[in-house]
């Protein structure tokens, strides 16, 4: 930084209310406005250095500039600021929280901040996720109807983890143009290549929007580093699929009329799910509705998709799966379905949704 620089980032100004604003990082690119929607990282102190508050390891905070989803001194006080700039600000009481304690704030207090700016959205942006290969792949191009097997890792732009397919050890699977994902994370995913590294940044009105998602507040931007570890052709998930069926007990209990599932589907069924001579453990029936179950997702296993998988609306079967298909040695439930388990399930398809 020149010396101009360094001067201009160390000025102290002041704004009407006896807000002071003191930029340490200039930032690069277009300034904050009104009704903006930014992204920062922020530690809070009082006076006496006592620090009330933090997003430090935390996702950062987002929202709207000037339109009061936070307090004045920062609607004011963020104004100007750019990408990558940090600034300070000390907010006097009559545009923070006044004469009225909130939590470990004492009314009347004067207000520290350090506040970095991370990201600036702005009404009228054209919202596309940004792709970079960190790796190329050496393996096919995955097409439609393709298995592709994936690891990822997901963090918000601060560099903080929400998810990780490493985090259970073993890779997502997806079939390809039929993903049931956010649509960003499915756009970062084409053309890929068997072995390929990608990192993928996704704008939140191709993520989860302005609702709060599990761990992720609303208006998040998300940063995805994925690797294709495996394709599977369409050809051969269809043959793999096959041989799984041989190795099931269907009983046809009601033919179907109606459209088929096909791989990739999301099938609206009724289902039951039981051991050999035992209790009912789970059924949709007796929760009041049919369940949407998206192929592909494998969250009954192998043998469960090659018994629904071909199956028609208003078809019903009951099939019994071994437990190599099914559960395996982990069994799952927390021990209600025990390991090496024999699993029957009775499957009633309501709707396809393609």
């Amino acid at each position: 930084m020149s010396i101009a620089l360094a001067v201009l980032a160390s000025v102290i100004f002041q704004t009407p209310g006896k807000l002071e604003i003191k930029d340490v990082v200039e930032g690069s690119g277009r300034a904050v406005v009104a009704n903006d929607s930014v992204t920062v990282e922020y530690t809070g102190t009082l006076t006496d250095g006592k620090e009330f508050d933090s997003s430090k390891g935390k996702a950062p905070l987002v929202f709207a500039v000037g339109k009061g989803q936070v307090i004045k001194g920062w609607d004011d006080g963020l104004l100007g600021m750019k990408v990558g700039g940090e600034r300070q600000l000390t907010v006097p009481p009559e545009l923070a929280y006044r004469d009225v304690a909130s939590g470990p704030i004492p009314a009347n207090s004067t207000l520290k901040f350090d506040i970095k700016l991370l990201r600036i959205d702005r009404e009228g942006d054209k919202q596309a996720i940004e792709s970079t290969v960190l790796k190329p792949g050496t393996g096919t191009t995955a097409v439609e109807g393709d298995v592709m097997d994936i690891n990822y890792t997901g963090t918000f732009v601060n560099g903080v983890k929400f998810d990780s397919s490493y985090d259970s050890k073993e890779p997502i699977s997806i079939i390809v143009g039929h993903a049931h994902l956010i649509k960003g994370f499915s756009q970062g995913l084409e053309g890929i290549k068997e072995g390929e590294q990608r990192k993928i940044v996704v704008p939140p009105t191709l993520g989860y929007g302005n609702g709060q998602h599990g761990p992720i507040p609303g208006g998040s931007t998300l940063i995805f580093e994925i690797e294709a570890t495996k394709i599977t052709p369409k050809a051969d998930v269809a043959k793999r699929m096959e041989e799984d069926r041989k190795k099931l007990t269907i009983q046809e209990e009601s033919p179907g009329t109606g459209a088929e599932v096909h791989n990739g589907d999301v099938a609206v069924i009724q289902l039951s799910i039981s051991l050999p001579g035992g209790k009912t453990l789970f059924d949709t029936k007796q929760r009041g509705q049919a369940q949407p179950y998206p192929t592909g997702s494998n969250t009954f296993k192998k043998g469960f998709e090659a018994a629904l998988v071909g199956m028609k609306v208003g078809q019903k079967r009951k099939v019994t799966v071994p437990a190599d298909l099914a559960f395996g040695a982990k069994g799952s439930g927390n021990g209600l379905i025990p390991p090496n388990s024999t699993v029957i399930f009775e499957i009633e398809v309501v709707k396809v949704n393609p």
